[in-house]
């Protein structure tokens, strides 16, 4: 049971012809696909190619980086100048990338399907190339005690803040431990902004080796978890930017406390060896917290805890298809061989025994379909192809999922899914209580998602709640059935067989009116294909920006979007199709 898991100002693109297809190739351009193989066709003599690779903070040579030719065996490490000489290169395009330890490529995506290295057109005229690496950060600091023992082999979680679905949200970036005089140091991290939280640690080991009876302490003192900036949650704690391969230093103070003991038996629980429980532990915000819980024989669970708010969910399911940790829910609703329960309390200075966790069977939320303005075309058939099957067009419809307002992706219930019972109607597993983003995604082609909401209230503006029971109000999703395309287009003042490095734009359609989609992306080469097609669009206005490097953009934010500029408006009719010749980036 105690498993736990700018440009600002002038407009930058120019919008062509609405609806009138463009001369050149408009084939899709997939996201991290690489220059297609018949352009990397080596077209001439092999070449030496040569350059330098800078620090990107200081401008400063960078020696000993290794610069490689993908999928060859070709590469050079740069000298005291940072200078290298790859010699035999065929010419021709290839695929060229810049590796340091401690250093990284300058990228603003937490998308890993973006290619991160360089495009580079191979000849004997070539110019000298140029690369940059951006150095990574550490955040490091020392933990103290108010006992003044030496804080040895205390636990520290690092959390990074991540960009998901145009929100942003927080995922776990590494665990340490403090060393006999309490440093800790954590090494190699990208840009961005951090979050730093103890683990609860407790003074003597009977925590770590629970056992629910009667002789069972009543309290224990240790350490509650602290963020630094002294907060108890997530809410409270202070941020912690690096950049430019920054050394943040942070120190930390632990108080002793008072850790009581929490007794709880399942109401109702199933007979039987074939049923298997799991459980998590929540507080007050329905963030997961961390402290050990013991499940005894006849289902009685113990732990230790400081004051304060927290709910306890538990989960069974029969035939050892047991619920991970924090899915406390079902796959589906109607599935009789799943139990779950929940129960709220507060632990308020003294041992908290006697409480009683109702199990009962699975709640799940519906979701609603509406198709407008008609239901989409039967799904293909399945087809043989070799000894694999393909189904062209997905076995649904669409994707539907919701992630926790306040969470640590991949901790606990921070995301939960959405299965098809019918051809109008999904349900939501059930969720612990709180505060839930709704994400839909058509996994069908020629299907786009409209709006949603859920008792009167649109889901691109606030959160779904879930009650005390897991489940909420229910859904309701559009699926429109006549999405539009846009087609996005290289400059064609950009020569296409020019050499040294060509440019990659990557481009973003962020929607203007209330979305739960994720926002349309494109990546085009200037040595590759020069264009790339946004496909099923749900119909309406949109802003589209195109940039150097690949982005994690904030765009659910208007303060972000308000920061990013103007980009280009471009209206797409029900069905229709578009066209954008772009004349600059953004950055």
């Amino acid at each position: 049971m105690k498993d736990r898991r700018c440009f600002a100002g002038a407009r930058l693109l120019r919008l062509v012809l609405a609806g009138v297809a463009l001369a050149t190739v408009t084939s899709t351009m997939l996201i991290g696909q690489e220059v297609p193989e018949d352009a990397q066709t080596p077209t001439g003599a092999p070449v030496t190619v040569r350059g330098v690779v800078l620090n990107a903070s200081t401008g400063q040579p960078l020696r000993r980086a290794l610069v490689k030719v993908s999928g060859q065996e070709l590469g050079a490490l740069t000298d005291g100048e940072g200078r290298f000489e790859i010699h035999g290169v065929p010419g021709g395009v290839e695929n060229l990338e810049a590796v340091k330890p401690g250093f990284q490529e300058l990228r603003n995506s937490d998308d890993p399907g973006f290619f991160s290295g360089h495009v580079v057109r191979v000849a004997s005229d070539m110019p000298d190339l140029s690369f940059s690496l951006a150095p990574k950060n550490a955040i490091f600091g020392r933990l103290t005690l108010s006992t003044g023992t030496p804080a040895l082999g205390i636990g520290l979680t690092l959390l990074r803040q991540r960009i998901d679905d145009g929100r942003a949200g927080w995922e776990e970036a590494d665990r340490h431990e403090t060393t006999p005089d309490g440093a800790f140091r954590f090494a190699g991290l990208r840009d961005g902004t951090y979050l730093l939280t103890t683990q609860p640690e407790f003074d003597n080991d009977h925590a770590g080796e629970l056992s629910c009876h009667a002789d069972a302490p009543a309290e224990m003192s240790g350490y509650a978890p602290v963020f630094y900036g002294d907060a108890h949650e997530m809410g409270g704690a202070a941020r912690i930017v690096v950049t430019g391969g920054q050394s943040a230093e942070v120190n930390l103070g632990l108080n002793l406390t008072k850790f009581h003991l929490v007794e709880a038996a399942l109401a109702r629980a199933p007979a039987g060896g074939n049923w298997e429980f799991s459980n998590m532990l929540l507080n007050n915000s329905g963030q997961d917290v961390e402290y050990p819980v013991h499940e005894e024989k006849n289902h009685t669970l113990c732990t230790y805890l400081p004051d304060g708010a927290y709910m306890l969910a538990v989960g069974a399911s029969r035939d050892g298809e047991a619920q991970p940790r924090g899915d406390v829910g079902p796959q589906r609703g109607t599935n009789t061989g799943e139990l779950t329960g929940l129960i709220e309390f507060s632990v308020d200075g003294q041992a908290v025994r006697n409480l009683r966790v109702p199990l009962a069977q699975v709640v799940s939320t519906p979701i609603h379909l509406r198709y407008e303005p008609r239901p989409p075309a039967p799904a293909k058939a399945i087809r043989q192809i070799g000894e694999e099957e393909e189904e062209e067009n997905g076995a649904d419809l669409v994707d539907i999922s919701a992630t926790r307002v306040i969470a640590v992706s991949g901790k606990g219930d921070a995301r939960a899914e959405a299965t098809e019972s019918s051809e109008t109607t999904y349900e939501l597993e059930t969720v612990s209580p709180g505060a839930y983003w709704i994400h839909a995604n058509a996994s069908r082609k020629g299907v786009c998602i409209g709006s949603a909401s859920a008792a009167g209230q649109n889901l691109a503006r606030s959160p779904w709640t879930a009650g005390t029971s897991g489940a909420g109000a229910p859904i309701d999703l559009v699926v429109r059935t006549d999405c539009a395309n846009l087609t996005v287009q290289m400059p064609l003042t950009l020569p296409a067989e020019s050499s040294g490095e060509g440019a990659t734009w990557y481009v973003y359609a962020i929607p203007e009116f209330d979305s739960i989609a994720s926002v349309s992306k494109g990546q085009i080469e200037q040595f590759g294909d020069r264009t790339a097609t946004l496909e099923d669009m749900a119909p309406g206005t949109y802003r589209v920006f195109a940039f150097q490097s690949p982005q994690s953009i904030e765009f659910r934010n208007p303060a972000v979007l308000d920061r990013l500029g103007a980009g280009e408006e471009v209206t797409l009719e029900p069905g229709g199709k578009a066209n954008l010749v772009l004349e600059a980036i953004s950055r």
